[in-house]
Order: C-alpha cells, then structure tokens, then sequence
C-alpha cells in the first residue's frame, strides 16, 4: 500500500462521498474508484458500501481508516520535528483535555510549557467520553490527552496507555450569597436547587446517589446537568444553585467566581482523572515535555 493510495481512501471515508474525496484531493472520481478497488484487492474484501448518498465504511474499512489516520499524523509529527531541529519552526503539540481539567491543570501547564517552548505552536481540543478518548489518540489526532474518567473506561484498548492517573475529591459548593452556605449536612440541602457541572454526569449522579444513600437521603430531584464548566459558572453565578465541584477546583476558582463552599459534614465520593497516550507511541521533544508539566501540576 502507497501512502497516497491510503490518503485517498481517507479523504472519501471523511467526506462520506467518493465524488467529493476526489474534488478535495483535486484528482478525478475515475483514479478514486481505481485506488479503492486496488485498496480492496490488497486487504482482500470490501472497504466501502457504495450507496445512493455517498458512501458508509465497513469494519474492516474502519480499521484502516483509524489506523491509517495514526500513521499520517505520525508522519506529520516527523516532519515537524525534523524542521524543529533545523530551526526552521518550532513543532507542534495536539492535546485533548476535559472541562474540568481547563479550569485547574491546563493554565498552569501551559503557562510552564511555554516558558521552555514559546516558539512551539499547542492546539488544544476539550472532549469527554471514552469514544472521543479512543478515537482522538488511536487515530492520531491528539499527542495525549488529560480528562475525566469513569469505570466504565477501563479496560482500555491494547492501544491505549495511562500515563498517570490522579484522586479528585468533592465538595459542595455555592455563590457566596446562597442562604444555605452555613448548612453543616445534607439533609439540610436535598430540597435545593442542584446543579452539577460535569461531562459525563451520569457517573458523577450515580456516585452522589450511592453517597447520599449511606446517610439514609436521596439524590437531589430533578439536578441540572451542565457538560461545560464556563455555562455552569455563569449560571451559579446568578443563580442560588448548589454545585458538585472538585477540591481542586474550588481552591483555584471558586475566589473568582465568588463561590464559597459548604463545609457539610459528610465525605462526598472521588473522582478519577488520567492521563493518556496511544501505546508505545514516540513523543516528540516538545510533547514529552509537556507531559512532564502536567505531571507536575496535577
């Protein structure tokens, strides 16, 4: 297999048409549909299904696509690397990082990343889920990637290597002027309005059910859920919303937004966050380093 048969047959799988794989490629539709039978032939069975629309990937077309993805951002990554080292340019960094990881980790990374490496260009991209985590790092698109986990990550592909891993413990928190910021328990907030500002918040209700159920309470009824941290902050901004925040969180933001935490007597569940790479992947200099700030600063 060629490189540029391999680019072809992505560029058609991303647009989901051969006819527009061809114009983005500026090669006619005929030299697509030649490569695809030639890519068929090499891998011996079908990659695509052609349809009326466009065209739909077939498993054994999807592996190809995810691995195919990976080994041009790998070539990507090379070419960067070797202008870097002949002054050219400074390289590039791709990150993946969830909302809650935003507003503590990421600022102070950064910030010590590029004191070392300000001539070094960083693209950062904020996702959730186990889906994202996996396609992002099996297909190349992020050199690591540093966000909220759940039980139901793990077990992760072959593929995929926690680099570390780190305890984000909960406290309860409101704007400073909430007439329930003295409460010392529970049971004295469970009739309040919640609101609870996480990606993936059904792993965060089910740890506060199981939580509230030890002190003989039930879950707030009817919480909101909000996925992004910056709306959830304007809300309780305005709004006299009780919150779920990490410990962390609440020691660099919670001045800023003039949120105060309840001090309640009870011990909320842990979060877990990590940090992850594809498996047996070379980092470049610029990546490993950054790796290294945000060991430092989880």
């Amino acid at each position: 297999m060629k490189l540029n048969q391999l680019r072809t047959f992505i560029a058609v799988v991303e647009s989901k048409s051969i006819h527009r794989g061809a114009s983005a490629l500026g090669i006619s539709q005929p030299a697509v549909s030649m490569t695809l039978r030639d890519l068929e032939e090499i891998f011996g069975g079908p990659l695509l299904v052609r349809k009326t629309k466009g065209v739909e990937v077939t498993a054994l077309g999807a592996l190809l696509h995810q691995r195919g993805r990976a080994i041009l951002a790998d070539l990507d990554r090379i070419n960067e690397e070797m202008a870097s080292l002949q002054n050219r340019r400074g390289g590039m960094v791709s990150i993946a990082v969830s909302s809650a990881i935003v507003f503590t980790v990421l600022p102070y990374a950064l910030r010590q990343f590029r004191e070392k490496m300000p001539s070094v260009q960083v693209r950062i991209t904020e996702i959730s889920g186990r889906d994202a985590l996996i396609d992002g790092l099996a297909g190349g698109k992020f050199d690591f990637a540093t966000i909220l986990t759940a039980p139901y990550f793990f077990p992760l592909p072959d593929d995929i290597e926690r680099l570390a891993e780190v305890d984000l413990p909960l406290i309860v928190g409101a704007r400073a002027p909430h007439p329930l910021v003295h409460a010392k328990s529970l049971s004295e907030l469970i009739d309040a309005e919640w609101l609870i500002p996480f990606e993936g918040s059904d792993s965060v209700e089910l740890s506060l059910k199981n939580d509230f159920s030890r002190f003989g309470l039930k879950v707030p009824a009817r919480p909101v859920h909000c996925d992004n941290v910056a709306t959830a902050l304007e809300i309780f901004g305005k709004m006299d919303f009780i919150g779920v925040f990490t410990k962390k969180f609440a020691d660099i933001q919670f001045e800023r937004y003039n949120l105060v935490q309840i001090k309640i007597r009870e011990t909320l569940p842990v979060l877990q966050a990590g940090m992850f790479q594809r498996q047996q992947y070379i980092q470049t200099e610029a990546a490993e380093y950054f790796i290294e700030c945000f060991r430092a600063n989880m």
